[in-house]
């Protein structure tokens, strides 16, 4: 049994890695119930996780035999805890141009909001992630405050790179993000 969890574990983190939901939903509701509530005993929250290389179409030991959609995107992912207060997510300036995007998906795999390019812009900005509870004041410095009617919410980070020579510029970019609870952004 635990064997299979695991591996419905990578699969379902690695199907959001790789983008494509489809996977996430031909498993069985069952498998994903008991996936999710797996790697919530053992998550570590509130910070992002950022992939090593360029998936692509094909089969390289570097990504464990996975592949991609997109091979012009480099993936981050965070799974965020809200019961008891908001997250901060400071993101960094990125390119004129480059697409970038924190896809924040709920419990029952549902896109419930974005951060990204197309709704923000490109330059840094800092946002207020709130749960289903929170009824607090804002702090300053915050942009935007993403209401996410839920108590734990992924995020699953994407940034275009335009080929493998511009991988380091997009990765850097990429990695220019902060993740913190209310607290501590307010003693920040």
């Amino acid at each position: 049994m635990k064997s299979v969890l695991l591996k419905g574990a990578m699969f379902f983190v690695l199907a959001f890695l790789a983008g494509s939901i489809y996977q996430v939903y031909t498993m069985p509701k069952n498998v994903i119930a008991q996936t999710h509530q797996d790697l919530l005993n053992r998550q570590q929250y509130n910070e992002i996780a950022f992939t090593k290389v360029m998936f692509d179409a094909s089969i390289d030991p570097r990504t464990e035999g996975f592949t991609a959609p997109q091979n012009d995107t480099l993936y981050g992912a965070a799974l965020y805890d809200l019961r008891e207060e908001p997250v901060i997510i400071m993101q960094g300036r990125v390119d004129e141009g480059r697409y970038w995007v924190h896809e924040l998906v709920n419990e029952r795999n549902e896109v419930v909001n974005y951060i990204g390019a197309y709704s923000d812009g490109f330059e840094a900005k800092n946002y207020l992630l709130t749960g289903k509870n929170f009824d607090g004041n804002i702090p300053e410095g915050i942009d935007r405050v993403v209401e996410i009617r839920a108590d734990i919410v992924w995020d699953l980070y994407r940034i275009y790179t335009s080929d493998k020579n511009d991988f380091l510029k997009a990765d850097a970019q990429r990695r220019d993000v902060k993740v913190l609870p209310l607290s501590q952004y307010e003693k920040h």
